[in-house]
């Protein structure tokens, strides 16, 4: 699971970069690009001090701040997480991803409901969004909706047998 998280992330970098770069100042881009190959490195501040420096030439830039997002998942700085996919939502209603890993960090953080709406969120602007329906499983479960759960699950594995 942790492996299509990742594939998932690595995924959402490359595609927000070719979607956002046409807009966005070379520099921001370049920022984001090496913040980017931090994060692969695991350096985890250089990736952040990147991103910020994307985020400041460019602030509708919303890779940099699913970017910086996902490295302050990695360090356990859940609300800063939250915060960065919060903003990349605002500019970027329809970013699925960015619901998707808001509702991870919501999970990890314990606010199960929060987590539930953002997977619910990420699921109707992708419907097919089989994490989405496994990780919405996970927080039903952990909120003591044991049906709801296997519901999910069940859903996730006929999206991704």
């Amino acid at each position: 699971m942790i492996k299509k998280v990742l594939v998932t992330i690595i995924v959402s970098f490359i595609f927000c970069v070719n979607i956002y770069a046409v807009d966005s100042p070379t520099l921001a881009i370049d920022y984001f690009n090496r913040g980017y190959a931090y994060v692969l490195l695991g350096e985890h501040q250089k990736a952040i001090d990147d991103f910020t420096k994307a985020i400041k030439l460019n602030p509708e830039y919303v890779p940099a701040y699913f970017g910086r997002g996902v490295v302050y998942g990695k360090l356990g700085e859940y609300q800063k997480e939250i915060d960065d996919f919060t903003k990349a939502i605002e500019i970027d209603p329809k970013y699925a991803e960015a619901y998707y890993n808001r509702g991870v960090a919501y999970g990890r953080s314990g606010e199960y409901q929060k987590a539930i709406d953002d997977f619910t969120k990420a699921i109707e602007i992708d419907p097919k969004y089989a994490e989405a329906y496994y990780n919405r499983g996970v927080a039903y479960g952990r909120s003591g909706e044991y049906q709801k759960a296997i519901d999910n699950y069940t859903k996730a594995i006929k999206l991704n047998p």
